[in-house]
Protein backbone atom coordinates (compact mmCIF):
# COMPACT_ATOMS: atom_id res chain seq x y z
CA UNK A 1 0.00 0.00 0.00
CA UNK A 2 1.10 3.41 -1.03
CA UNK A 3 2.03 6.31 1.85
CA UNK A 4 -1.13 8.48 0.12
CA UNK A 5 -3.39 5.51 0.39
CA UNK A 6 -2.41 4.62 3.72
CA UNK A 7 -2.72 8.80 4.60
CA UNK A 8 -6.05 8.84 2.91
CA UNK A 9 -7.48 5.45 4.56
CA UNK A 10 -6.31 7.30 8.12
CA UNK A 11 -7.84 10.29 7.54
CA UNK A 12 -11.07 8.69 6.90
CA UNK A 13 -10.84 6.52 9.71
CA UNK A 14 -10.33 9.08 12.29
CA UNK A 15 -12.71 11.71 10.86
CA UNK A 16 -15.36 9.48 11.09
CA UNK A 17 -15.28 9.49 14.37
CA UNK A 18 -18.42 11.13 16.70
CA UNK A 19 -15.77 13.16 19.39
CA UNK A 20 -14.50 16.67 18.81
CA UNK A 21 -12.96 17.46 15.33
CA UNK A 22 -10.04 19.07 17.13
CA UNK A 23 -9.03 15.74 18.51
CA UNK A 24 -9.51 13.97 15.86
CA UNK A 25 -7.23 16.61 13.53
CA UNK A 26 -4.61 16.02 16.84
CA UNK A 27 -4.76 11.87 16.37
CA UNK A 28 -4.73 12.12 12.80
CA UNK A 29 -1.76 14.33 12.89
CA UNK A 30 -0.14 11.34 15.29
CA UNK A 31 -1.25 8.46 13.04
CA UNK A 32 0.46 10.12 9.72
CA UNK A 33 3.57 10.91 11.65
CA UNK A 34 3.71 7.27 12.46
CA UNK A 35 2.92 6.36 9.06
CA UNK A 36 5.61 8.07 7.82
CA UNK A 37 8.24 7.04 10.00
CA UNK A 38 7.30 3.41 10.99
CA UNK A 39 5.85 2.38 8.28
CA UNK A 40 7.82 3.93 5.52
CA UNK A 41 11.25 4.60 7.05
CA UNK A 42 12.16 6.58 4.58
CA UNK A 43 15.60 5.95 2.76
CA UNK A 44 16.48 9.09 0.90
CA UNK A 45 16.08 13.17 1.57
CA UNK A 46 13.83 12.90 -1.30
CA UNK A 47 11.57 10.45 0.07
CA UNK A 48 11.13 12.59 3.49
CA UNK A 49 10.06 15.55 1.76
CA UNK A 50 7.69 14.03 -0.73
CA UNK A 51 6.07 12.02 2.63
CA UNK A 52 5.99 15.40 4.97
CA UNK A 53 4.61 17.24 1.79
CA UNK A 54 1.78 14.45 2.17
CA UNK A 55 1.01 15.03 5.34
CA UNK A 56 1.34 19.00 5.51
CA UNK A 57 -1.83 18.99 2.56
CA UNK A 58 -3.56 15.98 3.71
CA UNK A 59 -4.04 18.11 7.32
CA UNK A 60 -4.48 21.80 5.81
CA UNK A 61 -7.68 20.16 4.21
CA UNK A 62 -8.78 18.56 6.89
CA UNK A 63 -8.33 21.33 9.36
CA UNK A 64 -10.07 23.15 6.62
CA UNK A 65 -13.25 20.83 6.92
CA UNK A 66 -13.10 20.73 10.47
CA UNK A 67 -13.62 24.98 10.72
CA UNK A 68 -16.21 23.98 8.23
CA UNK A 69 -18.68 22.29 10.30
CA UNK A 70 -18.74 24.62 13.03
Amino acid sequence: MSFRSELSDSAIHYFQMDDDPRKRLSDFILSSIHTLFVSQIPNRIEDFLKGMMEIVLCWTLSLRSCFMQE
